[in-house]
């Protein structure tokens, strides 16, 4: 076989079918994990895929946000970065209320012993995760 151009395209374009036909298929049948997560997220209802793909705290302390926080108020989060995956859940989670830097109220999530002058506590999940208000 001649290596020119048209050929080693060929060349590239079938190893690269080959990696990820590979990762699907470890993805799927050899981990096994792929599959099992999808059957428990099948048979839950709304409530428990949320759960189950948010984390069940997170998820506790995004519901419990959206409960206690009135429409109009801006909010905060503390112990998720600010990139992450976490991050944007909650924000698309929360709309309409609003992100912002000198917010209303603080979401901590897992930061025990959490304090910051201003504000107080006003409903928890747990020891680790709260809402606190600006007073």
């Amino acid at each position: 076989m001649k290596l020119n151009k048209k050929n080693i395209i060929k060349l590239i374009c079938i190893v690269w079918v080959i990696f990820w036909v590979n990762f699907i298929l470890r993805e799927l049948f050899f981990k096994g994990r792929l599959f099992r997560d999808y059957k428990e997220l099948i048979f839950k209802n709304e409530e428990l895929r949320k759960s189950f793909v948010y984390g069940i705290n997170f998820y506790s302390l995004l519901k419990l946000a959206q409960k206690e926080l009135p429409e109009s108020a801006t909010f905060s989060l503390v112990g998720v970065e600010r990139l992450s995956l976490d991050y944007r859940r909650a924000v698309y989670y929360l709309y309409p209320l609003l992100e912002s830097e000198k917010a209303d109220y603080l979401l901590v999530y897992k930061k025990y012993g959490f304090v910051k002058n201003g504000y107080k506590k006003i409903v928890a999940v747990d020891r680790e995760t709260f809402i606190l208000k600006r007073i």
